[in-house]
């Protein structure tokens, strides 16, 4: 039986005073599912270093995964990409 594409990433966040938000996400060629970000606050210097996101159900396709950290006000640390492609299932 085939299952759905589950991709999952790691990500080190140097810690800085001024580091505010993390976001991470992906795109995709697909009609279907093209876009999807998630975004969560992050608390300076006291942040987590390393992060964990998933995600699964995807289909088929080649897909963008993304991160970004911001820094106050509003202001683009860094950002990191990483291209990724969902195989069809065997036999098909």
């Amino acid at each position: 039986m085939w299952e759905p594409g589950k991709v999952r990433y790691k990500v080190q966040i140097e810690p800085h005073r001024d580091n505010i938000q993390f976001c991470y996400g992906y795109s995709s060629d697909n009609a279907k599912v093209y876009y999807r970000e998630s975004c969560q606050q992050l608390n300076g210097i006291y942040s987590p270093r390393t992060m964990f996101f998933e995600y699964s159900g995807l289909g088929e396709g080649n897909y963008l995964a993304f991160v970004k950290v911001y820094r106050v006000p509003n202001r683009l640390a860094g950002e990191a990409t990483d291209r990724f492609r969902i195989l069809p299932p065997l036999g098909s």
